[in-house]
């Protein structure tokens, strides 16, 4: 008896969707957060796996710098962003926002 098994990875040309995260305004000593949906990605969603392509790792950057003091922690497909600033840092602090990018 012969057959044909073929193996197909949906991961490897899954894309994630589109994530809008509400600004967030902190001041020096201070704690902000804000919550969002958990990224999904087009497998995920196929195949009602939310975890099929694995769990979400969330980082924030400045440039290519990331931010220790932005953490996030997931529950139940929500995510929530905290910023805690050190305030020893004045190179952070400026009349301007920052424009940062979240990385999945």
């Amino acid at each position: 008896m012969n057959w044909t098994l073929t193996m197909n990875n949906p991961c490897a040309s899954t894309t994630l969707t589109s994530q809008s995260i509400p600004a967030v305004t902190v001041k020096i000593g201070s704690t902000a957060t804000t919550t969002f949906s958990e990224v999904a990605d087009s497998a995920g969603t196929t195949y009602s796996l939310p975890n099929l392509c694995g769990i979400r790792n969330y980082s924030v950057l400045n440039g290519s710098t990331a931010q220790s003091w932005i953490t996030f922690s997931s529950s139940s497909g929500t995510v929530t962003l905290t910023a805690t600033p050190p305030t020893a840092d004045d190179s952070l602090y400026n009349a301007s926002a920052y424009s940062m990018t979240l990385r999945v």
